[in-house]
């Protein structure tokens, strides 16, 4: 969206002057990042791989567009907390309610996702912490 404003300047005694008169018309681009998606939760685990899972709304709404920007997809962001590994992330589809990561056996997993769109990544989800081979 595109707004147009005029800047008025304002003395301590009350004179007004429109900074306009002396300079362009400023624009000001309101960016719109899509919301964070929530609800994050296990849904599955195997010895080797878990699964979460996770919902997103924009206005009630559970896909599309928010403020007018297509929504593009979500980045699943999770890192190993027992082997203390980098967070890595994996990107996927705006119909994406779930993924699924390879795990060693009994080492936790934090998880977070965000949306995006073409303006770029939205909030992250609360993060979640998944055991490999269990919940």
């Amino acid at each position: 969206s595109t707004c147009r404003f005029r800047v008025v300047a304002e003395s301590g005694t009350g004179a007004t002057k429109r900074l306009s008169d002396y300079s362009p018309t400023a624009y000001v681009i309101v960016t719109s990042y899509p919301s964070a998606p929530t609800s994050l939760t296990y849904k599955a685990s195997t010895a080797t791989s878990f699964t979460v899972g996770w919902s997103w709304t924009k206005g009630g709404a559970t896909s599309g567009e928010q403020d007018g920007v297509p929504m593009s997809g979500f980045v699943v962001y999770y890192a190993d907390q027992t082997s203390n590994t980098d967070t890595q992330s994996i990107t996927l589809g705006p119909n994406a309610r779930t993924a699924t990561f390879s795990c060693m056996t009994g080492n936790t997993y934090s998880i977070y996702i965000k949306a995006k769109n073409a303006n770029g990544q939205g909030t992250a989800s609360s993060t979640y912490s998944a055991l490999c081979g269990g919940q």
